[in-house]
């Protein structure tokens, strides 16, 4: 299980359901990484994107035995998701609620994070990055810089 986010200045990851900044470096970061894998996300945050991922296997994490949209996939529960992420290449791409999970889970094995130069104000925060994952590798986008984490004692 992969993680990826992006977070701004003062620990932001989204308002109203969308992202509170426009950072074309990291949408293509992102587009780049989770192509052709699979997608988990939270009802909310799905429901805050444009529309549809394409070439994306989307699973979205519900608690509403009712929802469904179309071209997706409904998960019940966070052990579903780290069953699916034990059998292929599995990104959770948020809300709140997922990274918390994730970030605390033994089947997450990579952070990919964007720190976005900007100090928008939102509603929605990234959770707090437990000590064991370590900064890896750096690179600078435009206005973002990428961190990638691995987990401590990993070579």
């Amino acid at each position: 299980m992969k993680i990826i986010a992006a977070v701004n200045r003062v620990g932001v990851i989204g308002d109203q359901g969308g992202l509170p900044w426009r950072c074309p470096d990291d949408l293509r970061h992102f587009r780049s990484l989770t192509t052709g894998r699979a997608v988990v996300m939270g009802r909310t945050t799905f429901e805050g994107l444009p529309g549809p991922l394409r070439d994306r296997d989307v699973f979205v994490l519900t608690r509403d035995p009712d929802w469904s949209a179309p071209g997706v996939r409904t998960l019940a529960s966070w052990p579903e998701a780290e069953a699916l992420a034990r059998t292929r290449s599995t990104w959770i791409a948020g809300g709140a609620q997922l990274y918390r999970l994730a970030l605390d889970s033994p089947v997450a094995s990579e952070l990919f994070l964007t720190r976005v130069d900007n100090d928008a104000p939102g509603d929605t925060l990234m959770p707090a990055i437990p000590d064991r994952w370590d900064v890896y590798r750096t690179a600078r986008g435009q206005g973002c810089t990428f961190e990638y984490l691995i987990p401590k004692g990993v070579p």
